[in-house]
């Protein structure tokens, strides 16, 4: 057992936003599962998600009808991306209105809401923030505060104004502008309503909000405990935190035709920029934190540069779909060192905490959990 496993770890999840390439980081965690023979929500402490990184991460984390076991697996949300995304991506059937659709799309939304909400609602159900297997962390933003707004499940569980459906969840961190239209989530009590858009307008790549809170996590852990001058949680790198990402856009914007753009023409390129830039800068801001790179140590980043994929939100054609399953096939190839070595770790920490592959609750003690039932939402 490696030096860097040989204390518990704090174990986060986070996954980009993307739209449809999605699919890439669904692969990736099929393999995950398969390889190390348990559920995502069994191998990390945390899952974090932006936008199609925040479906996936919600879908992880919703409880099965005993309350223990995961409902989806990682290749059910990736079968999920294939057969759903016609219904969420929805295009009109009638002959007038694609005639018109390319018009209507500069002052609505591309696509309307009924696709997408009927998804989520058949898939999530009635299940709550409060009932998630893991810990979640969900990034949207609230447009008539303007501030981000963060689900999150300990949060939730604390205050019921912070409590929300897991399907209004995933409706709200995918409302992408010019995609969808802002989704009006409220509180499972009805006491609260909150206007969201997608959080990938702050944060797309997610893992820094989750290093950022994984860490508070364990502050706290420490000071409760009688035996801070040694607690292990107090160690910066006791985070294994993994980001996964949706493939590296392979359009370049030509400088011909960009110099002669006004308002209406960089809308869309300017969120696929701001997008990118930020994911790579987290990345690089990452790298520093924990002075390592290329899955070294206890920062993981999985990448790729998209080669016969579309790097587009909503192409969902069927050559695509396949093209971005071989993406993500791709991805496990070109980093089968680091992926081998995180499959390792992941095995130890899960020997180290007594995870047998069906999800316990948590309860803290010391830093370090260990397994026991959450009874009622509390631990």
């Amino acid at each position: 057992m490696s030096d860097a496993t040989q204390r518990p770890l704090y174990r986060v999840l986070a996954v980009d936003g993307g739209g449809i390439r999605g699919i890439i980081p669904a692969v990736f965690l099929a393999e995950l599962e398969a390889r190390t023979g348990k559920p995502v929500s069994c191998l990390f402490d945390m899952l974090a998600g932006t936008s199609t990184g925040g479906i996936l991460t919600t879908c992880l984390a919703t409880p099965s009808d005993d309350n223990r076991t995961p409902k989806f697996r990682a290749h059910d949300v990736l079968e999920m991306y294939a057969e759903n995304a016609g219904e969420i991506f929805q295009t009109p059937t009638q002959w007038w209105k694609r005639v018109l659709s390319p018009l209507r799309k500069w002052w609505r939304p591309e696509y309307t809401k009924g696709g997408i909400d009927t998804v989520l609602n058949r898939r999530l159900g009635s299940a709550h923030l409060t009932d998630a297997l893991v810990e979640l962390l969900v990034t949207s933003y609230e447009i008539e505060k303007r501030r981000p707004y963060f689900f999150k499940t300990n949060k939730a569980r604390k205050h019921a104004a912070r409590n929300h459906y897991l399907r209004h969840v995933a409706r709200a961190t995918s409302a992408a502008p010019t995609y969808f239209p802002p989704a009006r989530i409220p509180t499972v009590d009805a006491s609260r309503i909150r206007f969201l858009i997608d959080g990938g307008v702050f944060a797309n790549n997610p893992a820094l909000c989750a290093y950022v809170e994984a860490r508070k996590v364990l502050h706290d852990r420490a000071q409760s405990c009688r035996c801070k001058s040694s607690c292990s949680c107090q160690i910066p790198k006791n985070v294994l935190l993994v980001s996964i990402g949706t493939g590296g856009t392979n359009t370049p914007l030509c400088f011909e035709k960009a110099v002669k753009w006004g308002r209406m023409k960089w809308v869309r390129p300017a969120l696929d920029v701001m997008m990118d830039g930020m994911s790579d800068a987290v990345d690089h801001q990452l790298e520093q934190v924990y002075e390592s790179k290329n899955g070294c140590g206890a920062y993981y980043r999985f990448q790729i540069p998209l080669s016969e994929s579309s790097d587009k939100l909503d192409r969902i054609d069927r050559c695509n779909i396949w093209a971005l399953k071989r993406e993500g096939k791709r991805l496990l190839e070109t980093r089968s060192e680091c992926f081998d070595r995180l499959v390792n770790t992941l095995n130890e920490q899960c020997f180290l905490t007594g995870q047998k592959g069906t999800v316990q609750r948590p309860v803290r003690q010391c830093g370090v959990e260990r397994t026991g039932m959450r009874a009622n939402g509390s631990e």
